[in-house]
């Protein structure tokens, strides 16, 4: 973890922890933060100096809208395989990031869907 903070610190710009969902990962990530090094991925204005200055990017809920699913349809297993760049989505984190940073790419590439009446 304090190699992951390293990283995040060391990126330019303002970086932005996206995850899917971020409910889920969010909480995770924040308690490994939180026991292994003094960063917290759920900070107020406060710190100044804080490891991600906006919050968390629900990248389940950006699918949501971006395809104008049900937000329950979002998920790897209902995602066209291209979407995700053709990774396995393992569960080893590598491979389900380079899933997920695709699926990213693909959505903000795609025109938003029409809104549902």
């Amino acid at each position: 973890m304090p190699a992951f903070v390293a990283w995040v610190r060391a990126l330019p710009g303002a970086p932005v922890f996206a995850a899917h969902p971020v409910a889920l990962d969010g909480a995770w990530l924040d308690h490994y933060l939180q026991r292994f090094t003094p960063e917290r991925l759920f900070e107020g204005p406060w710190r100044p100096d804080r490891l991600f200055r906006h919050a968390p990017f629900c990248l389940m809920a950006f699918a949501a809208g971006r395809t104008g699913w049900d937000f329950t349809r979002c998920d790897v297993g209902r995602y066209p395989p291209d979407w995700l760049g053709h990774h396995e989505h393992s569960h080893r984190a590598i491979d389900d990031a380079r899933g997920y940073a695709s699926l990213l790419a693909t959505l903000m590439a795609a025109p938003a869907a029409a809104p549902a009446r």
